[in-house]
């Protein structure tokens, strides 16, 4: 305590707000991230879906691929987390920019 200096304790309540406000930016800061993490794996996803679905030549619709897509991203983010490895996962998926052979190949 000797080295301290000693304040009064209306201090404390003087700076409270500012740890709020910094406390709700970073919550909206990690929020805004999540989502985009989310989504980019998401789509990593659902360009691989297409992509299976143009290798097979099967036609589908979109609303075919888009359940194919969710079941196939819940079913990998459920076992991911089964194992301790869900953020591991989701960061790995949405900073991947595979994109899978000849998705954008012209048909001649």
């Amino acid at each position: 305590m000797k080295w301290l200096p000693i304040y009064p304790w209306f201090y404390g309540f003087a700076v409270t707000p500012l740890f709020v406000l910094f406390g709700l930016l970073l919550r909206r800061i990690a929020r805004g991230k999540t989502a985009k993490l989310y989504q980019a794996a998401y789509f990593l996803e659902y360009r691989k879906a297409c992509y299976e679905c143009d290798i097979k030549s099967a036609l589908r619709n979109e609303s075919d691929i888009q359940n194919r897509t969710f079941w196939s991203f819940t079913k990998k983010l459920k076992n991911a987390e089964a194992h301790g490895r869900l953020w591991k996962y989701v960061n790995a998926m949405a900073k991947s920019k595979k994109i899978p052979r000849d998705i954008y190949a012209e048909i001649s």
